[in-house]
């Protein structure tokens, strides 16, 4: 054990016994603390102190004033033992600082023994700069510390150092990296510095050289981007390496923001001139806010647009698009709603509406007075929705009956409507839908003439009777 190991250790042992010494006089009521007949013995103090700590530590190995070469392996041993007279736990903790009293290493462990049980612990660190280090290891009620020295060899010595990057980006952008390289030894040397950039399966993704030459005490900077790429997430080391020394940083690739459309509620069929409503909903699935335009799209043409829309991560964005359908439009038709990054697409049936077309098949053309007139007729419904209308029979163009049907799309009808003459001449008959029409003409002649004949014909069989009978009597 050091000299300076034992002198803080007497020391402390001489102020608890000093401390324990008072206040037993106390206790007791005592004036003199140097008398021999109350002085305490040491098995008493430690027996009666509450919360006293027993673990004693000891670096073994380096010895203090070892001197290493830079880049050697320094293995750290030292032993911990449990002095007290039962179980106990305390954190040993292992710490090496540099000149400045920085810390430039450090662990530390749990540690539980049994009374009067010591164990021997170890760890490996290597020194990539010269310069004297201190060597600590403590722990609650004890600590030593040895002094080393780190020497450059004589030779070249490239030591590298990411400087600068960016730990987190969206994917598709740049990484700006920079770093340098020192020669650190005592001699001129070229070197060929390689930067390696692995994802998380051990892929290479990106690599460059650069061979530098350096004198002792030099050193390069420079600075170069890494483009990533589209949907290639995740975690990535960035790997700088010498002949001497390396330097590693992790750089996350975050997913953009990507905005994920699903259209939930609308109508699957609609008739001509009916407005469309289709209910929406935009997804942020990317790992940062973001903010896009969401189009509704109907057959390749924008109609509407939702600008700048701003979703958090994980947030959501609903909305309703609203379109008015005309004849023009009946079909399916395509709808859209879409964003920079996903489109949701759906298909309506725009459905024409309810047309009745009315067709005249069969009437009387020829009838006497008050003779009835059968007017057959048919009524079809040339539409894709079922409708109901008034079916209109006129005379003349007065109002003579009517009746309501009902049709589905594509359904036709056929039905009569009858009238009742009652004076001779020509009568116009029509029959109308609220869409369409048909008319006849339909001649009513006297009562008493001759069936089908009129007064012309008659006229003209007088003159070629008159004819004949002259022609008998020359």
């Amino acid at each position: 054990m050091s000299y300076k190991k034992k002198r803080r250790r007497n020391l402390c042992a001489a102020i608890l016994l000093l401390f324990c010494l008072v206040s037993m006089s106390f206790s007791l009521g005592a004036v003199d603390l140097l008398s021999e007949d109350n002085a305490p013995s040491e098995k008493m103090l430690l027996e009666d102190t509450p919360g006293l700590k027993n673990f004693e530590v000891d670096i073994t190995e380096p010895g203090d004033g070892t001197e290493f070469s830079m880049g050697e392996d320094i293995k750290v041993e030292y032993m911990v033992e449990n002095t007290g007279e039962e179980s106990e736990t305390q954190d040993v903790e292992l710490i090496i600082f540099d000149e400045e009293r920085e810390a430039v290493y450090g662990e530390e462990h749990e540690v539980t023994l049994q009374p009067e049980v010591e164990i021997e612990m170890h760890s490996t660190w290597t020194a990539k700069t010269p310069g004297d280090y201190d060597i600590q290891v403590s722990c609650e009620s004890d600590s030593d510390e040895v002094e080393i020295k780190v020497v450059a060899e004589k030779r070249a010595y490239f030591a590298v150092e990411i400087t600068s990057y960016d730990q987190e980006v969206i994917e598709g952008h740049e990484v700006a990296i920079g770093y340098e390289v020192e020669n650190r030894g005592t001699e001129e040397d070229t070197q060929d510095v390689e930067f390696d950039i692995y994802d998380e399966g051990g892929r290479s993704v990106f690599s460059r050289s650069e061979r530098l030459r350096l004198s002792p005490g030099d050193n390069f900077t420079d600075e170069f981007s890494w483009e990533t790429e589209e949907n290639e997430t995740g975690v990535f080391d960035l790997v700088l390496v010498s002949e001497d020394d390396f330097d590693e940083v992790r750089v996350t690739v975050l997913k953009g923001a990507y905005f994920e459309v699903s259209i939930y509620d609308y109508d699957e069929e609609v008739v001509e001139g009916d407005m469309i409503s289709i209910t929406y909903r935009v997804d942020n699935t990317g790992e940062v806010e973001g903010e896009q335009d969401i189009a509704f799209i109907v057959e390749g043409e924008v109609l509407k647009n939702e600008t700048d829309v701003n979703i958090g991560v994980g947030g959501v964005y609903a909305g309703v698009f609203t379109w008015e359908t005309s004849e023009e439009e009946v079909g399916e038709r395509s709808l859209k709603v879409a964003t920079d990054n996903h489109e949701a697409e759906i298909s309506v049936a725009v459905l024409k509406d309810a047309l009745f077309e009315v067709d005249i098949i069969d009437h009387d053309a020829e009838v006497k007075e008050d003779e009835t007139v059968v007017v057959e007729y048919r009524v079809t419904n040339v539409g894709e929705v079922e409708g109901e209308q008034r079916i209109e029979f006129l005379v003349n163009g007065e109002l003579e009956d009517s009746r309501v049907i009902s049709l589905d799309g594509g359904e036709s009808s056929t039905d009569e409507f009858s009238w009742s003459t009652d004076e001779a001449g020509e009568y116009d008959l029509t029959i109308y839908s609220e869409d369409d029409g048909d008319l006849v003409t339909v001649s009513v002649e006297e009562e008493g003439g001759i069936p089908g004949f009129t007064l012309p014909l008659f006229v003209t069989a007088m003159i070629i009777g008159v004819v004949i009978y002259y022609k008998k009597e020359l």
